[in-house]
């Protein structure tokens, strides 16, 4: 995934404009799982926001 395609994720994700997620955008990271990793559990605490945006079955 390109920088541009996650701008435009996070755009989409908080209802603002490309411009104003590019900021967010060089504080994110990709972080990759494979099937049945668990990456947060339930009742967990709440450090990080996950937004899946690439998925494959």
């Amino acid at each position: 995934m390109t920088s541009s395609d996650r701008i435009a994720a996070l755009a989409a994700f908080l209802a603002s404009p490309p411009e104003d997620s590019t900021g967010m955008d060089a504080t994110t990271r990709p972080v990759h799982y494979r099937p049945r990793d668990i990456p947060v559990h339930q009742g967990g605490p709440r450090a990080k926001l996950w937004m899946l945006l690439e998925c494959r079955a």
